[in-house]
């Protein structure tokens, strides 16, 4: 079963997008860049989970989507 969470950002989806690689980077989580989607694994909790995240740009913002695709 997947799990999402999506929220609007007050942002250009450019800047959440670097917003988004800093932090994967300072945490040292590996990660591919896909042509709309980020996916990462990272250990939550002492579990190695799979995350997909997205960013659209919106009319009042960017929506940022994190999809946990298998922990």
């Amino acid at each position: 079963m997947n799990y999402s969470i999506s929220k609007i950002i007050p942002y250009v989806r450019r800047y959440v997008l670097l917003g988004i690689y800093d932090v994967l980077d300072g945490e040292g989580v590996p990660y591919q860049k896909k042509e709309d989607t980020v996916v990462a694994k990272a250990e939550v909790y002492g579990n190695l989970s799979t995350f997909s995240i997205s960013a659209e740009e919106q009319e009042m913002g960017t929506e940022l989507k994190v999809t946990m695709l298998q922990s």
